[in-house]
């Protein structure tokens, strides 16, 4: 009789030896102490380059996902976009240049953090960089994490950005910033969305502060990142003939925004200005006509015999 192997998932469960800081190690479990006294098993690495993912780069569900069903490490879109942008491949990629030439302006739109789940902020920077070289004025709309990464967090990114702003001869500026709880809701709650979307479209509602006071003062209120209400900073909506970039590379959190700026048939939403060009930097959806530069290397699984 051929023996048999059970595979178990447990979502959300880190192993360490012993900790006194290590919640699972002192926990009641009996099973588990059981299990783990009596019974082989090995353990495999769930993030950095074991799954496709830069070294110390947290995993994540889809990550996991990813890899168990394929049975094989796969570089993840996080690796993907990072070599592009270091091979210099985007600054001349066809999409980038159509892009630039028939768009106005460019916005570009993205979670601001190094999270890596959905997003990294390396890429939004290099982008911004690539289009202002291209003469281009260039709105950035952040997204502040503070789920990925420390809720409070948001400065220290925004640094980098108003760092890349000052170096730009006016080229590249900070336009709106607003949590991820507006932006990236993936559960039809369209009022969230419409939040979003008012202030990318329209510029509304509008600050009078500094990017880094607004944030500042929703700490007070003791807003965190998440839920940083949408704000706009001398930014009053899209212009005729303006394009956009989506910088996030995960489907599920960008799939609502996208919905809206896409102008697809919401009723639940109303939507009334239009951009004349929309990308997104990997295929989130089927359904979607939008188009993308970073096509996707779909595995290829030997079949059975």
């Amino acid at each position: 009789m051929s023996q048999k192997c059970v595979l178990v998932i447990t979502d959300g469960i880190g192993f360490k030896p012993d900790s006194p800081y290590n919640a699972f190690f002192n926990a009641k479990k009996p099973t588990y102490d059981w299990l783990f006294k009596h019974i082989p098993y090995s353990l495999i690495h769930t993030y950095g380059e074991s799954v496709g993912l830069p070294c110390g780069q947290m995993g994540n569900s889809e990550v996991g996902h990813m890899s168990i069903g394929s049975g094989r490490v796969l570089y993840q879109d996080l690796v993907r976009i990072s070599l592009s942008i270091k091979n210099k491949e985007l600054d001349s990629h066809p999409l980038l240049e159509n892009l630039a030439k028939k768009s106005n302006n460019i916005h570009l739109l993205g979670l601001m953090s190094d999270g890596g789940v959905h997003s990294h902020i390396e890429h939004f920077l290099a982008l911004a960089q690539i289009f202002a070289d291209k003469q281009k004025q260039v709105f950035l709309h952040l997204i502040t994490d503070g789920r990925d990464v420390l809720p409070t967090s948001a400065p220290t990114y925004l640094e980098s950005v108003q760092n890349l702003c000052a170096r730009s001869n006016g080229k590249i500026r900070i336009a709106t910033i607003c949590g991820r709880y507006y932006a990236m809701d993936r559960d039809r709650r369209w009022d969230r969305i419409q939040e979003a979307y008012m202030l990318l479209a329209f510029g509304k509602p509008a600050s009078q502060l500094t990017p880094l006071e607004y944030i500042q003062h929703s700490y007070k209120d003791n807003i965190t990142d998440e839920f940083i209400k949408p704000a706009s900073f001398g930014f009053g909506g899209f212009d005729e003939n303006d394009g956009l970039v989506m910088t996030n590379f995960r489907s599920d959190r960008a799939r609502e925004i996208i919905q809206a700026l896409e102008m697809r048939d919401l009723a639940s939403l109303s939507i009334l200005n239009d951009l004349s060009i929309l990308l997104q930097c990997v295929n989130m959806m089927s359904d979607f006509h939008i188009r993308y530069y970073l096509r996707s290397k779909s595995p290829k699984i030997r079949s059975q015999r």
